[in-house]
């Protein structure tokens, strides 16, 4: 199987559109599209039911996958292919497919649709500093992109090793992954907290108000 970290070499493009607003600006066409948010939420809904039931084998055996664990070691998957055995690989490489054809794009889509509405919702125009919080999710895939990608090499090639040029970075994608996902659901919470405490705090209209009395009269 080629390398995934042949990836990398998009990196210079990648930083290129980031630096001018590309990424941001893809991200709040598609996310106020119309229903975006109810149509990402439901493809995010059975991504993961379908996630869920792939997964079943081996929450049944008490396995955690390595994609769940955080920071493992090439030698730590390495022993966990060994202990899960063939039907355990293939069950895995199927599962690391599914998640690099589908569930990235999913979870990161409905991510991303939530996170530039809260920001727009908060009051920040679309060009403000505020928009680069959009990537953090966009960031997170990629690292699962290139983390996952690696787990599917290496059980792919198992027994073989993969090259110790590569090793020392197994567990630097999957580290990478959960810090700015993590950011992302963080940056989610703090904008919905801070719209939901401006709603309260925010003087009642007049008119509104006033239609309001007399309906209680």
């Amino acid at each position: 199987m080629p390398c995934p970290f042949a990836l990398l070499l998009l990196v210079p493009y990648g930083l290129q559109k980031v630096v001018d607003g590309s990424v941001t600006a893809a991200v709040q066409r598609v996310a106020f599209q119309p229903r975006a948010l109810e149509i990402s939420f439901a493809v995010f809904l059975l991504a993961t039911t379908v996630l869920v039931w792939m997964e079943m084998p081996f929450l049944a055996s008490g396995e955690v996958l390595p994609d769940a664990q955080f920071g493992p070691s090439a030698a730590d998957i390495e022993k966990w292919l060994s202990k899960v055995g063939e039907e355990g690989r293939a069950n895995y490489a199927t599962h690391a497919l599914y998640d690099l054809g589908v569930y990235v794009a999913a979870y990161g889509g409905f991510l991303c649709v939530v996170l530039a509405r809260l920001i727009r919702k908060f009051g920040y125009s679309s060009t403000s500093a505020a928009q680069y919080v959009l990537l953090l999710p966009v960031a997170g895939m990629v690292c699962d992109v290139l983390e996952t990608g690696t787990f599917y090499w290496m059980t792919s090639s198992h027994p073989n090793l993969i090259s110790s040029l590569i090793r020392p970075a197994v567990p630097v994608f999957n580290q990478a992954k959960w810090v700015f996902l993590a950011g992302a659901l963080l940056a989610i919470v703090s904008f919905a907290i801070s719209c939901g405490l401006d709603a309260v705090s925010k003087p009642a209209d007049p008119v509104q108000k006033s239609e309001a009395t007399k309906k209680t009269e």
